[in-house]
């Protein structure tokens, strides 16, 4: 083997960045589930087995019962490519419940409120874009699939599952839901003032026309597909775990919530990720919500270690 190409190769894999970012979770005493299963219909209307690189959820809290998880999916490229990304304007879902997706309660006291979309700036779209002008693999739309199918039915197989499952009395936790994209590849938003095609073409580097950045807010919209089958999805979820849900009746309109959903997604450069991530969660601590005991019948105060404790195994 030639001197120096293994090294490429490994990196290729995508096994390299995959531990960096969950050691760099890890190292901030966030808590991270590898290679994530879920189960979904492949293009033949089959049920199939899929998986996300791993999901990264929060650190505990002594008094808190809210969680932040992050569905991540990691994309590496060689130093030759980077992604271009297009400026979002605000149209639709520019709020706090469309990007932090509670389950199984919805728990924002000020729904509409926008402040965590404020951090950094929002994107829609993009392409993997070569140094020397060849077209590449749209491995950023790849990534974006990847997550936006995983999410609901780890979303159900965790929020309307897992946090359901304790003891009755108890108050189940609460978890908001962020699909999170990493990758070592350059980022860049061409910025909203060009509006000349021939800018484009003439620019010698990206930053002519673009800036770059070290994270941004990527907004999504599901296709018809993608809806029909997050509802199959429900349903069945519905279906399978009858007697659980029927416990909480709030769960009943927040289920039914959960399609078309995610509309945000994180997109970060994994040099940037512990600062991201920090700013996130120091913003998600301070957002405003109601007791999870509000829809929990005859529920009783406890701490998040003993909630965990109560978890019927």
């Amino acid at each position: 083997m030639a001197v120096g190409k293994w090294g490429e190769s490994f990196l290729k894999s995508g096994l390299p960045l995959e531990h960096l970012a969950v050691s760099t979770f890890r190292n901030m005493g966030w808590h991270c589930e590898p290679s994530t299963e879920y189960q979904r219909p492949n293009r033949e209307d089959k049920v199939e087995w899929f998986e996300v690189d791993f999901e990264a959820e929060s650190p505990w809290e002594s008094e808190g019962d809210i969680d932040l998880r992050f569905i991540v999916e990691c994309k590496y490229h060689d130093p030759s490519r980077f992604w271009m990304m297009l400026p979002y304007t605000p149209l639709r879902w520019h709020f706090e419940d469309r990007l932090l997706n509670f389950a199984p309660f919805g728990v924002l006291r000020a729904r509409r409120d926008s402040t965590l979309l404020r951090i950094a700036p929002a994107s829609t779209r993009g392409v993997v874009v070569s140094q020397d002008g060849q077209r590449q693999d749209d491995a950023l739309y790849t990534a974006i699939q990847q997550v936006v199918h995983a999410f609901v039915p780890l979303v159900l197989q965790h929020g309307f599952a897992y946090n359901l499952d304790v003891k009755r009395g108890y108050s189940p936790i609460v978890t908001a839901y962020i699909p999170m994209i990493i990758t070592n590849a350059a980022l860049f938003r061409l910025r909203p003032s060009i509006s000349d095609l021939t800018a484009i073409r003439s620019a010698k580097s990206p930053r002519d026309v673009a800036d770059e950045l070290p994270w941004t807010w990527c907004y999504f919209d599901a296709s018809r597909a993608l809806l029909e089958e997050q509802w199959d999805l429900i349903d069945q979820h519905r279906e399978n775990e009858s007697e659980l849900l029927q416990r909480y009746p709030a769960c009943e309109e927040r289920i039914s919530l959960l399609a078309g959903r995610p509309n945000w997604i994180v997109v970060v450069n994994i040099q940037h990720l512990a600062a991201t991530v920090n700013a996130i969660y120091k913003q998600f601590r301070q957002i405003k919500t109601v007791s999870t005991k509000e829809f929990t019948p005859k529920a009783s105060n406890r701490n998040k270690k003993s909630a965990a404790g109560a978890r019927v195994k």
